[in-house]
């Protein structure tokens, strides 16, 4: 199991701290989803254009359902709030002072990717990988890795 701690120290002393729980082989979130959850996270209420999956066999999106928690703890929380963030994993360690929607959008991608969602589950392998505070310049040597290992295998095939 890998695990990630992803925890936001707010200036007023609020502290959240986001385990995040991933199968070591599958890299897939292993997280206790409360049986009910509310309306907004049901797939029929605004489900992507290009998701696959049908309402009547998948009651709930499942990116929307993994972030329940997260949301319900910052809702009352400006985006632009300054925090000091840390996260930690068995092999890193960061600690940035960030904003809260600095903090999130790093968090909310490992959410995104390994929740379930048929449509962002191709990016997973990436997760191993994952820099949390990343700028512009990891993520274009990213997209170009992703893409001369894509051309890789196509010519292996």
């Amino acid at each position: 199991m890998k695990e990630i701690y992803y925890i936001f120290e707010i200036e007023n002393k609020k502290k959240n701290c986001s385990n995040i729980k991933l199968a070591a082989n599958s890299l897939s979130l292993q997280q206790n989803i409360p049986p009910q959850l509310p309306e907004w996270t049901k797939l029929k209420n605004h489900q992507c254009f290009n998701c696959p999956l049908h309402s009547s066999k998948v009651k709930y999106c499942p990116i929307a359902g993994s972030i329940v928690e997260v949301i319900d703890f910052f809702q009352a929380s400006a985006s632009y709030e300054k925090i000091t963030m840390k996260v930690e994993s068995k092999n890193r360690n960061y600690v940035k002072d960030t904003t809260i929607q600095r903090g999130m959008s790093s968090m909310l991608g490992m959410f995104l990717v390994s929740s379930g969602c048929p449509v962002l589950t191709k990016l997973k392998p990436v997760v191993k990988f994952h820099l949390p505070f990343a700028d512009y310049i990891n993520f274009t040597v990213a997209e170009n890795m992703l893409n001369e290992i894509d051309d890789l295998c196509e010519d292996i095939e």
